[in-house]
């Protein structure tokens, strides 16, 4: 009887079998996207970030979709349906950058997972453009009333507020008749002018009216 309950018990620890847990796993790569400096209005480029199951079941990933919703950056591929992912593959996100200006730009993408243990994903996203930036100061001035035989005169500064050379490459002037709103270069070079990041150049605006009236007058400045 002994010999025999023994055996039985044998025989039942063999027939134990082990359990196999499947679950998915997801690795995220990279994590962070840098697109470098651009020159803005000339170049884009696109990069991507890759989503992989490294698990044994499947893996569900919502639609990935940007934060702030930049219009700087673009998913090539926009999902409208939840993506799934069979253990051991992977699917490429493709991003697009266009910068339009001297700018910095960050944005963030996110998704979910069905990865209990990594459900919420994001992939940050930075960009530069670089670009000339001008700027125009005063943008317009008042010389009030002022009487015949008198004159005034107002300084206009042209800054370079970008970080690649500024071509001013021409200024008109517009003015009523008779021409009372002079231009004055002085001793400035001739256009083309080309100013580097963060340097200025001024000219003089004067008025001397030889009559009664409205005098006006509309300078066009333009450039890279």
């Amino acid at each position: 009887m002994l010999f025999l309950l023994s055996l039985l018990l044998g025989c039942s620890d063999i027939s134990l079998g082990k359990i196999e847990q499947r679950e998915a796993e997801i690795l995220v790569h990279p994590a962070h996207i840098d697109f470098g400096h651009l020159v803005s209005g000339f170049e884009s480029d696109q990069k991507s970030f890759t989503v992989i199951n490294t698990g044994n079941d499947d893996l569900v990933i919502t639609s990935p979709f940007l934060l702030s919703g930049d219009q700087r950056f673009v998913m090539d591929d926009e999902h409208e349906d939840d993506i799934v992912i069979p253990a051991g593959e992977l699917v490429e996100i493709f991003i697009s950058y266009t910068p339009e200006t001297f700018e910095h730009n960050e944005d963030v993408i996110e998704f979910q997972s069905s990865d209990e243990d990594e459900p919420d994903l994001q992939v940050t996203l930075e960009g530069f453009g670089d670009a000339p930036v001008m700027s125009v100061s005063p943008i317009e001035f008042d010389y009030g009333d002022i009487s015949i035989g008198c004159d005034n005169e107002e300084r206009v500064t042209i800054t370079n507020d970008g970080n690649l050379p500024l071509t001013i490459e021409n200024v008109v002037q517009m003015v009523t008749q008779p021409a009372d709103i002079v231009l004055e270069f002085g001793s400035l070079p001739e256009l083309p002018w080309i100013l580097d990041p963060s340097t200025s150049v001024d000219f003089l605006v004067s008025y001397i009216p030889n009559d009664v009236g409205t005098d006006n007058s509309i300078i066009t400045i333009t450039g890279n």
